[in-house]
């Protein structure tokens, strides 16, 4: 178990050297928050970052009006990789989905909700561009508990 976790930790220290010193949740964190300037700068109110339940993570969740937004938040370097929008897989949406639902049962209201996606495109000369899917995806037949 020792051996395990120090490999794990080297390989951590490995990436951080390989992103500029930074690891990359420091990096997801940066792009997360001009997500949320962007957001609020269009009239979303965010309730929570990185919001972590039993079963994963939500990068945000927002108030639009009078609904609820569960938001992801993908971040891509030139276009290498694909778009962030294409990072969204069906285990992916299920793990935020069931997320979003443990969210759910903490609130004593029923609440109209969404999900969203927005990426971050980091383009050469260090500019980004965003692009904002609403209701990017809706738990389907697939949707597991």
């Amino acid at each position: 178990m020792w051996l395990l976790r120090e490999k794990v930790s080297e390989r951590r220290k490995d990436l951080s050297k390989q992103s500029g010193g930074r690891n990359l949740r420091e990096k997801g964190s940066k792009y997360e928050e001009v997500v949320d300037r962007f957001l609020v700068q269009r009239g979303y109110n965010i309730l929570e970052r990185n919001y972590h339940g039993a079963r994963g993570e939500i990068d945000l969740i927002a108030r639009d009006g009078e609904t609820l937004v569960f938001i992801e938040v993908k971040m891509r370097r030139g276009g290498d990789y694909g778009s962030g929008i294409e990072a969204i897989d069906p285990r992916k949406m299920n793990r935020v989905a069931t997320t979003a639902l443990e969210y759910l049962s903490l609130l004593d209201r029923e609440e109209n909700c969404r999900f969203d996606v927005v990426t971050v495109q980091k383009e050469e000369l260090g500019s980004v561009h965003i692009e904002h899917y609403p209701n990017a995806f809706t738990p389907g037949e697939d949707f597991l508990l």
